[in-house]
């Protein structure tokens, strides 16, 4: 399993709260948590022709 709150990301966290709740940090990396990262949030919209499919969001990025 790779390990997803890297410290590139963790800047991301103080989008809503500046505190960083390190209880939830180990469910983050669960493997729960870890298998949305393969999901598309675009409930497959990026492989249709009828839409703009302009980035790719993660179930997971979602989530977070």
């Amino acid at each position: 399993m790779y390990k997803l709150i890297t410290q590139d990301y963790l800047p991301f966290l103080d989008i809503f709260s500046e505190e960083k709740p390190e209880f939830l940090l180990p469910f983050f990396e669960s493997k729960t948590m870890q298998r949305l990262s393969d999901i598309s949030q675009n409930c497959g919209t990026e492989y249709c022709r009828f839409f703009e499919y302009t980035f790719n969001e993660s179930r997971l990025e979602h989530s977070l």
